[in-house]
């Protein structure tokens, strides 16, 4: 992944930002994973007979990444997420007051 970023505009909250370490965070844990995302375990790759390529496997993988994010699992996840990093119970910036920002590395 590079610089993943998951977004939502101003009026909703702000974005997310910077998503990677959350991202590999859940990665590393079977029953999120599995709950955030859809393994793809078939296939490569290859589209030369002479070039092996890369096959798809179980977990993070160079063809599939982590696999197909399942969306309606996934968002909540990250924006939860975010809020217990801000020591907030919404994902909202205090009227009035500029957001907060915070690392995705103290938020899983």
């Amino acid at each position: 992944m590079g610089g993943a970023r998951c977004d939502r505009r101003p009026a909703q909250g702000g974005g997310l930002g910077p998503i990677n370490t959350a991202l590999y965070k859940i990665g590393a844990d079977p029953t999120r994973y599995a709950n955030d995302f859809f393994d793809i375990t078939l296939g490569n790759n290859q589209t030369v007979s002479t070039v092996a390529g890369y096959p798809a496997t179980t977990g993070w993988d160079p063809v599939t990444g982590l696999g197909t994010p399942n969306a309606a699992n996934l968002v909540p996840d990250l924006v939860s997420a975010r809020a217990r990093a801000l020591g907030t119970n919404e994902f909202r910036a205090t009227q009035g007051a500029a957001p907060r920002r915070a690392s995705f590395a103290a938020m899983l």
